[in-house]
């Protein structure tokens, strides 16, 4: 229905059988519940209490029990976990550019896209007294602007590069902690290897001139979206002209598994949530058909039953044990 509308979900939050959709097309938050069934709207857009004006992420304090919905410029609206309005806070060091929002225990994590390399990407805010309380990770903005790439994983939070290079740190209060490197091999590559400059003064020239290496296969790959659960970590490497990989490292087997994709020849390019039993991908109309032949006749009768009006379908994937 009109109120459940979803266009391009950019995150997904699940906890207790519930999925939080941010969609950021709509710039709504919605609620749903394990079979899909559409519980709420989460606050709204306006300017009075509880509501806001644009959402750039949201975060669920699981131990707490609060959802978070970050603004960009330097707000946060907090929720409960049914949808009640509880407070809006204001950052004390305003960055009007918050694109991401995590939390560890005390303390929000906040990715802020940086207006040169001497601009912290990461902020450490302390959720009680909104106050900066620490900030790092700089460097050119050329790469900077692609490497929003964290996940939550243990009641750790995680950030991996998404282009610079292939390490993946734990975020701490204090810093980030190098945890592991993905290798690739002869597919290997640094980014500083290539030909940029890497400075501010050439950053508009520079950002055209990185976009064409992305288009010509000159940077052959980026990590799209990281995660881990038990077993796995887990690396999705988007490439030139919608191709792209995903690898699971079995972290207790030392061994790689690498799909180039799916028996029906689709790639799980938009995943969104991972968990111990599953990962979740957002499946858009025009990937529908691939699915078809390998699903259950009772999940191919749900696909054949959409229109080109419908919302994109979430299709969840299931590690084998």
């Amino acid at each position: 229905t009109d109120s459940s509308l979803v266009v391009y979900p950019l995150e997904m939050k699940e906890y207790k059988d519930i999925l939080y959709l941010f969609d950021i097309h709509t710039g709504n938050l919605l609620s749903f519940n394990a079979q899909g069934k559409f519980i709420r709207k989460i606050g709204g857009k306006g300017h009075g209490p509880g509501e806001y004006t644009h959402l750039a992420s949201i975060s669920i304090d699981e131990k707490n029990g609060i959802l978070r919905l970050l603004e960009p410029w330097g707000s946060c609206l907090n929720y409960t976990l049914e949808g009640k309005f509880i407070e809006k806070i204001i950052f004390s060091s305003s960055i009007p550019n918050y694109q991401t929002i995590y939390h560890i225990d005390g303390y929000i994590i906040t990715w802020t896209i940086p207006f040169n390399s001497k601009s912290d990407c990461i902020s450490i805010i302390d959720s009680h007294t909104t106050q900066l309380t620490n900030s790092f990770c700089n460097g050119p903005r050329i790469v900077k602007d692609f490497s929003d790439n964290f996940y939550e994983y243990d009641d750790k939070v995680y950030y991996g590069q998404t282009i610079e290079n292939h390490n993946v740190y734990e975020v701490t209060k204090d810093s980030l902690r190098l945890v592991y490197r993905w290798d690739f091999g002869k597919d290997n590559y640094d980014m500083y290897d290539l030909d940029f400059t890497y400075t501010d003064d050439n950053e508009v020239f520079e950002s055209e001139k990185f976009r064409k290496a992305i288009k010509d296969g000159v940077i052959p790959y980026w990590a799209s979206y990281q995660n881990e659960n038990e077993d796995y970590c887990f690396v999705n490497l988007s490439m030139q002209q919608g191709k792209g990989k995903s690898v699971f490292y079995n972290k207790s087997k030392n061994v790689s598994f690498v799909f180039d994709g799916t028996e029906s020849g689709y790639w799980m390019k938009n995943p969104r949530i991972m968990t111990d039993d599953y990962l979740i991908c957002v499946l858009f109309n025009e990937d529908l058909d691939k699915y078809k032949e390998v699903l259950p006749d009772r999940e191919q009768k749900k696909l054949d039953a959409l229109t080109e009006d419908d919302n994109p379908c979430l299709l969840k994937l299931y590690f084998k044990k």
